[in-house]
């Protein structure tokens, strides 16, 4: 039985980057489909490095005890400022073990990511399928795969570099395995920082849809753009199961747009209620706040929601346009109101320094969230993250799309005024 060892990775400095910890949904649904694609084929091991940060010698005692065939790292660009030293940490510890490197950091720089760090590749996109043709070709004894497999580049032994575009073929998210929660212990995330800003110790976060048909230039295509989603029933029943069987009380839902399909978004609330679960539901993002009303929301809160975030952005109309974000203002400001009215706790999302924003369209914004309803608010600088629209229309080439990373959670733009 092969064994695979997946690592969700930090950042550097966690006082600076916090850590949005979550169970991490991405590896814990790579290893669930492989285990329903190929059942008994591979020993998984999961560690988190925002849970605990193993030292040198406490990874190099994990890499002499389970042996792994393939060390897997799931990274944002946040953590990669770490990710060239972890590389060269496993390349001395492990030399003849293949490093696979996923999340939205791959995703962004793709096969570039082979010049700057030891890895031997970098799966791009929704990772299920092509992650497990990658066993499937590791299974089998291939050094590199002898076919294409979707979202993966690598380096072949004569330095061609082979580079597969991302995944078009996208799971079915009805009939996706629930993520491997057998392997966490939820008691490890209750007191470590959360998205939301309100919290009550052991939670769990949930997927129920993936992608977004929404067209920001600052905003990751990992999902792709066709949205897709569970029904109402597959969502329930997760959530039963984790309030039953884990003792879970608070969800926090991570999709990217979890009420794109307004009347899915109240068939979930209405099964809540129908089989009297009550839960708590966070939602840190994944709500599009210009497409609910008073019965969409007044169904939320019958269904146990306590906190949403509303991504304003800007309030200047101008900006919205440019970004294609495309918010309509009022019905945001109207719907504010109303969750708050309703005892739903709102909090705004906003950035700042937009290209060709003025000092006045600053001020806007800042008093668009002052006025409004909201409880709290952040106030994020744009930062034009690599393999974003934004990105490409200001730096031509990847090495100046990878100076940006450096820049995540930080104050500066990589743009000049």
């Amino acid at each position: 039985m092969a064994r695979v060892l997946l690592i969700k990775t930090r950042a550097g400095n966690m006082k600076k980057f916090g850590t949005g910890a979550a169970p991490p949904l991405g590896l814990l649904s790579l290893i669930s489909f492989a285990r329903q694609e190929r059942p008994g084929r591979h020993e998984f091991r999961l560690i988190d490095e925002r849970v605990h940060l193993p030292t040198n010698n406490e990874y190099a005692s994990i890499l002499a005890e389970f042996a792994p065939d393939l060390i897997g790292l799931s990274v944002l660009s946040s953590d990669a400022q770490r990710l060239h030293a972890t590389t060269a940490l496993f390349a001395r510890l492990c030399p003849q073990t293949p490093v696979l490197i996923g999340g939205p950091h791959a995703s962004a720089h793709q096969a570039a990511l082979l010049d700057r760090v030891e890895v031997d590749f970098v799966l791009a996109g929704e990772g299920e399928l092509g992650f497990v043709e990658l066993l499937d070709s590791l299974d089998a004894g291939e050094r590199y795969p002898a076919s294409p497999v979707v979202g993966l580049s690598y380096r072949r032994d004569d330095n061609v570099v082979v580079e597969n575009a991302p995944n078009t073929r996208m799971i079915d998210m009805d009939n996706a395995p629930w993520p491997a929660w057998d392997l966490i212990d939820f008691d490890d995330y209750a007191d470590l920082t959360r998205m939301a800003p309100i919290s009550h110790g052991k939670f769990a976060p949930l997927f129920t849809s993936r992608g977004c048909p929404y067209r920001c230039t600052y905003c990751h295509e990992i999902f792709s753009k066709k949205f897709r989603a569970k029904n109402p029933v597959a969502v329930v029943d997760e959530i039963e199961y984790l309030m039953r069987e884990r003792g879970i009380e608070e969800f926090e839902v991570f999709d990217d747009i979890f009420n794109l399909d307004y009347d899915r978004a109240m068939g979930i609330c209405r099964e809540i209620v129908a089989r009297n679960l009550k839960p708590r539901l966070l939602f840190p993002n994944g709500i599009r706040g210009d497409l609910l009303d008073r019965p969409l929301l007044e169904a939320l809160r019958a269904a146990g929601t306590i906190h949403l975030a509303f991504a304003v952005e800007t309030a200047t109309p101008r900006l919205q346009k440019l970004s294609r974000k495309n918010n309509r203002l009022e019905k945001l400001s109207e719907n504010i109101a109303i969750a708050e009215e309703l005892g739903i706790f709102p909090f705004g999302f906003f950035m700042l320094g937009f290209p060709t924003e003025t000092r006045e369209e600053i001020e806007a914004t800042i008093e668009f969230a002052v006025k409004s309803k909201l409880n709290g608010a952040l106030f994020f600088q744009v930062i034009p993250f690599a393999g974003t629209e934004m990105a490409k229309a200001y730096f031509t080439d990847d090495a100046g799309q990878q100076a940006l990373g450096a820049l995540a959670g930080t104050a500066e733009t990589g743009i000049a005024p």
